[in-house]
């Protein structure tokens, strides 16, 4: 009868990959009201494949909770009203690449995004252009700052990155000090906030911003030989030229028994027609073996440093 719980998105798509028919059936989920999802990444299709999934152990999909938060902001940063159904919001993916938020014009334009809800009390988050350090407009992507009393005082013994993290200021306006999250996102006209990605992980290939998400969600969704969370994307430069790699870890039952030489191509051609990116090289590894955080985020930069030291195995 718990009525509190979540995890990151990965979390709830092992439910869907890992739950029997045969266990729902004597599975009650009504009494959950608040199914938080946050850490990482949220998918409109996990939310959506959840509650079909879970319907039948009366889950409610009002009880989906999004939330975007650090621990800079003591861990809770946004989020929406208990009882309400998940925002979604579609936008043109290529317009998105260009940091615009507009209504795509096809299907094959499209993207979803979901809401992680708003900002509480005295906390205020801002949209800034990290490039001139000033205010975006609503529906415009730009780096996730936020002031409040809830903000943390800075890192321990470390003031230089407290200064350049904690510390930042509009140059135009002068208001400060905010902390900069690092991360990407917009303000909706209702000031609801959608994150896009991280500067960090951000490669830009041909003048647009690609999200080594958005590839690393088709790869995964292309065969159930992959691990879930289990992909990997960076950019790094060999004599002045872009080249991009995906490390997938391989499911452990799939492990002795799949075909590398077929699944690598049938990556390299749905990546090259969805994105128009040929990616150059595909490194298949072991289950458990992709570095991420404590609470299962990708560590991009990490598997950029291992795979250009050769010390993937």
């Amino acid at each position: 009868k718990v009525n509190f719980s979540g995890g990151p998105n990965f979390a709830y798509d092992l439910c869907i990959e890992n739950i029997s028919e045969e266990e729902k059936k004597s599975l009650d989920l009504s009494s959950w009201k608040i199914a938080f999802n946050g850490a990482e990444p949220i998918k409109a299709e996990t939310l959506i494949t959840f509650e079909e999934n879970f319907k039948s152990c009366h889950f409610s999909k009002t009880a989906f909770y999004p939330i975007y938060g650090l621990a800079e902001t003591t861990v809770f940063c946004t989020g929406g009203l208990p009882n309400e159904k998940p925002l979604f919001l579609d936008v043109d993916k290529s317009a998105l690449s260009n940091n615009r938020v507009i209504s795509p014009e096809t299907p094959a334009d499209k993207k979803t995004l979901v809401s992680c809800g708003k900002s509480w009390n005295q906390q205020r988050i801002k949209i800034i252009d990290p490039n001139t350090m000033t205010e975006s407009p609503k529906n415009w992507v730009g780096e996730v700052w936020a002031q409040g009393p809830n903000i943390s005082l800075g890192y321990w013994n470390n003031p230089e990155l407290t200064k350049e993290t904690f510390g930042a200021h509009i140059l135009n306006t002068r208001e400060g000090p905010f902390l900069r999250t690092g991360d990407l996102g917009f303000l909706s006209h209702d000031n609801d906030l959608f994150i896009t990605g991280r500067i960090k992980d951000m490669m830009i290939i041909h003048g647009k911003n690609i999200y080594p998400q958005d590839i690393e969600n088709e790869i995964e969704n292309l065969s159930n030989k992959i691990t879930i969370n289990g992909c990997s994307t960076f950019e790094y430069q060999d004599n002045d030229r872009h080249k991009i790699v995906s490390v997938i870890e391989i499911e452990r039952t799939h492990l002795k028994t799949f075909d590398p030489v077929k699944l690598k191509q049938k990556i390299s051609q749905h990546i090259l027609n969805e994105f128009n990116l040929n990616l150059s090289d595909i490194m298949f590894i072991k289950p458990m073996s992709l570095p991420k955080t404590s609470s299962g985020k990708i560590k991009h930069l990490s598997n950029r440093k291992l795979f250009l030291q050769e010390k993937i195995p």
